[in-house]
This record gives C-alpha cells, structure tokens and sequence, in this order.
C-alpha cells in the first residue's frame, strides 16, 4: 500500500505497526510524529506531534472491545470494532496512549 503524506504532515517515516484490518501506527521525524492511518481511506484519523526526538518505534498492545468500553460510560466510541493501546518510542522516552 502506498502512504501519501497528509497536507500537512508530511514526514520521514521509520516504523509501522497494523492495529487491525484497516488501521495501522506509523512514525517518523521531520517533523517528530506518530499517525494513526485508516487503510481504506488513506489519511490520518490521529497525529501525535512535537515529540523532542523521532518516533523509530511502535506496537499496539491489548485490543479492547466496544462492549467493555460501553461498560466504562464512555461517550464517544470510534466506528473501529476493536480499539487498542499504542506505545511508542521517542528518543529515550516511552509513551503509550488508548484510542478514545
């Protein structure tokens, strides 16, 4: 698959991770970035930026359902069937986050 850059995202990437089917996590620097890409589409669903040095690694952790997420009275749900953690690295530092 070919990964055009956003209109105002254009990046250096070093690495990728599929989520599910139709999403994957790619990061990079120049600007320092993390994207969050809807396959089908082609563009950014999230961007991450301004971190201190590039993103050169990624992986998403435990999938988490829309059902257990409706238990939690969550008030918005993305139209993704599954919603995982992502945790990333950016020069010495790790971050993680979950999609909302």
């Amino acid at each position: 698959m070919d990964l055009n850059p956003d209109a105002f995202h254009e990046c250096l990437l070093y690495c990728g991770k599929w989520i599910n089917k139709d999403l994957f996590a790619t990061g990079g620097s120049d600007p320092n970035v993390i994207r969050i890409v809807d396959k089908n589409k082609g563009t950014s669903i999230a961007v991450v930026r301004g971190f201190p040095k590039g993103v050169y690694s990624v992986d998403s952790g435990p999938m988490r359902s829309r059902r257990s997420l409706a238990k939690k009275n969550v008030k918005y749900v993305t139209e993704a069937t599954e919603l995982p953690k992502i945790a990333f690295c950016a020069g010495k530092r790790i971050y993680e986050f979950y999609f909302k």
